[in-house]
Order: C-alpha cells, then sequence, then structure tokens
C-alpha cells in the first residue's frame, strides 16, 4: 500500500456519518415501499447498495472502500431523484394560454403522481436520466415506441374526479406533454349545447376562471375599454353596424356578470359556431357535424363496457380501438364484420377521459383530437411552484394550490 495514502480513519472502523443515518433509514422506507408494490428490482437495488454501505463502513478504510463510500453515495442519490420523478412528482412548464385564467405560459408547476398512482415506464426511454444512455445506442433507438414491459400502474389514493387538472401524454404524440381540465369521466354522456358542457343531461358548473367568447354591445366605447383595462382584459375584433357597436371578448363568468351590470353595455351573447355542413371537430366525419360550442353527444367508455359496433358509432370510437385498445389489426376485423354483419360486439379494455382548456375559445383539446385513455395520464397539476409571467400576478400566484 502506497505509505503517502492518509486515511481520515487510520486504525479505526469507519464511522457512519449523521447523513448515512438518515440515507440509510430513507433506504429503508422506500424498501418496504417496493416490497409492497412487488417491485422486486427496486428492491434488489435497494439491498445492494445499503449492504456496500455497511460493508464499506464495518472494517478498517482502504483505498477501495474509500472509493466505494463516495460511488454508493452518487449511486444512492441518483438513484433517489430519480425515484421521486418516477414515483413522487414532476415539474412542468406551461407552454400555452390554453388553461387561462387558471395558468399562463411561463408557469412552472409541480405534479403529483401519488394521488392517481404513479405509471410504471413502460420502455428505459420514460425512465429519466436513464433515457440518455439509450437515445445513445442505434439498436435502442429502433425500439423506441415499442413497449418493452407490460403497462402497469400502482395503486394511488384517489380516483380521477371531474374538473381536476392534469398532465398527460398527447394522444397523437405521446412524446408531447398536454396540461387541461378533465370535463368527461368514464360512464359520462357528454354534450356541449352553445358552449355550456352538459354531463350525463345536466348542465355541469364550470370552475369560475373558465374562459368563453362573447359579443358585447355597448353605447361608450371608453368606459368599455375603462372596464376591459380594470379587469385586465383584451378585445379580440370591433364591430360597426348602423346603430351598433359590439367588441368581441373572452371572459370568465364573473366577469360576464361585471360586464353586464355596467350601464354602458347594452347587452352580450356568447359567440358559438353553428353545426354546418362540413364537420369541425373529432371525430371529423361528415355524418358527426360538430363544432367545438356543439359538441355530441358522446358516451365515454370505461374499462369492461360491452358496446355493440355499428356503422354509426363505430365512426366515434376508431380511433380509441385502433390506437390504445386493441390495436390496429384488431379494429380491421371489427370494422370488416360490422360492413358484413351490420354489427359486432365489442369490449372497451381501458377508461377514457374527455379533457377540455380552461380558455375554452383557445383551446387545442378533446373536442379537436378525441379521448385520452388511462394510461395516457401522468399526474395530476397540483401547485404553481413560481412563473415568469409577471404580467398576470406571477408573484402572487407562487406556491399557489392549482383549483
Amino acid at each position: 500500500m502506497n505509505k503517502n495514502i492518509k486515511f481520515p480513519y487510520k486504525g479505526k472502523p469507519m464511522q457512519i456519518p449523521s447523513v448515512w443515518l438518515k440515507l440509510m433509514a430513507v433506504c429503508v422506507f422506500v424498501l418496504i415501499l417496493a416490497s409492497i408494490y412487488q417491485l422486486w428490482w427496486m428492491t434488489l437495488g435497494i439491498v445492494t447498495i445499503c449492504a456496500l454501505a455497511a460493508w464499506i463502513s464495518s472494517a478498517k478504510p482502504t483505498l477501495l472502500r474509500i472509493k466505494m463510500y463516495y460511488l454508493v453515495g452518487f449511486v444512492f442519490i441518483f438513484s433517489l431523484a430519480i425515484a421521486i420523478r418516477v414515483f413522487l412528482f414532476e415539474i412542468y412548464t406551461i407552454p400555452s394560454s390554453s388553461m387561462e385564467n387558471t395558468l399562463f405560459p411561463g408557469d412552472k408547476i409541480m405534479v403529483s403522481k401519488i394521488k392517481y398512482g404513479p405509471r410504471m415506464p413502460k420502455s428505459p426511454f420514460e425512465i429519466p436520466w436513464v433515457n440518455l444512455f439509450f437515445f445513445l445506442n442505434d439498436k435502442a433507438r429502433e425500439r423506441m415506441d415499442e413497449d418493452w414491459w407490460e403497462k402497469r400502474r400502482l395503486d394511488g389514493t384517489k380516483k380521477i374526479e371531474r374538473n381536476d387538472v392534469l398532465v398527460f401524454n398527447h394522444v397523437d404524440n405521446y412524446n408531447e406533454h398536454y396540461i387541461k381540465r378533465c370535463i368527461g369521466l368514464p360512464w359520462d354522456t357528454l354534450r356541449i349545447i352553445n358552449g355550456e358542457v352538459l354531463i350525463n343531461g345536466r348542465e355541469m358548473n364550470p370552475p369560475g376562471k373558465v374562459r368563453l367568447r362573447y359579443i358585447v354591445w355597448y353605447n361608450d366605447r371608453q368606459r368599455t375599454i375603462d372596464l376591459l383595462d380594470d379587469l385586465g382584459l383584451n378585445y379580440f375584433r370591433s364591430f360597426k353596424t348602423p346603430g351598433k357597436k359590439s367588441l368581441e371578448i373572452g371572459m370568465t363568468y364573473d366577469e360576464v356578470e361585471l360586464m353586464e351590470r355596467a350601464p354602458f353595455v347594452d347587452s352580450l351573447s356568447i359567440i358559438t359556431s353553428a353545426p354546418d355542413t362540413v364537420s369541425k371537430a373529432f371525430p371529423w366525419n361528415n355524418q358527426y357535424l360538430w363544432t367545438a360550442e356543439n359538441y355530441g353527444p358522446l358516451a365515454i367508455p370505461y374499462k369492461g363496457l360491452h358496446v355493440t359496433l355499428d356503422p354509426d358509432n363505430v365512426i366515434l370510437y376508431r380511433k380509441s380501438i385502433r390506437k390504445f385498445d386493441c390495436g390496429k389489426d384488431c379494429f380491421e376485423e371489427l370494422e370488416k364484420e360490422v360492413k358484413e354483419k351490420g354489427s359486432v360486439e365489442y369490449t372497451f379494455e381501458q377508461d377514457y377521459f374527455f379533457m377540455m382548456g380552461d380558455n375554452r375559445y383557445n383551446s387545442n383539446d378533446s373536442r379537436f383530437w378525441g379521448l385520452v385513455p388511462e394510461d395516457h395520464i401522468i399526474g395530476n397539476a397540483v401547485m404553481v411552484l413560481f412563473s415568469t409571467d409577471m404580467k398576470n400576478k406571477g408573484l402572487a400566484r407562487t406556491l399557489k394550490n392549482i383549483e
């Protein structure tokens, strides 16, 4: 051994620092959770780390043990960081205005995975940081879109509820993350009439921050503009006809009430797109002449739902069955039977959800690309950590819960 090497604990067994005792306690806690959820690969990894830590601190120090001391510490912290992102929470940035006035572009939000249960990675490409090594491998990249492991979600504390704000993988591009409000649940029948959402035939009370488009007729332009400034609103277009002047404005229900009470506002009404001769919304088929403001009725499937597919409803559920349920080949067989026999029985394999943005008139959501399957749900947006958008009271919304 090199005599110039100096050991901090020469002649004595290495003492376990207090930080190691805390890390070991965390190890034991995570080990219990891993055993409960039958995550045997995680259990093995934690047992290995704990065994190495015990070996390092149980005997006289050597150069190898000192190197292992720091290596194990690094591996533990790295593994813990991955576990937090996979099992507990992640941080996302809001990219667009589709969730105004709830969330604004630039908001940094915390997304919890505990409520609905963490979704297990279905390939190494879904494991944070580890995926970088697989991106560098040409053979691995060829399998990037494949499921390496069985799809699985651990148990959560609650089920998804109506009006929850969710982060999920987009149905047309799995690598894109979207954030919307869950409007329709499995079992629900959803319909939109003149911008008003009805669930199972009953009008749904939307959150107070939901925005719709209105046309406002006024008799005093300057006072109307001043009120918009006070409310922090902008108008999109101005209309002038003989004897009438109006503005097109996006407003929440509370803002509409304030506008209606203003003496210089004559009247206002919601702007909708009437059914046309061409489909303007999902499923983008002229058999269903739906628009963003006049949509449905659409029955949202749940896992185990038995339906009779016929030439009418097979159009509605084509994307869900073909892409997320039984696959392309299976759906083609179903569609063939529908054409030959007129109908065929089918059972859905997972739950589906209908998503909408709070900024209803400027949101790319389920009205345009369809239902979101349960296995695309990442987690529940719970808090605004901070915001770079100072125009919309970014500091005041720091560390605020998302409702």
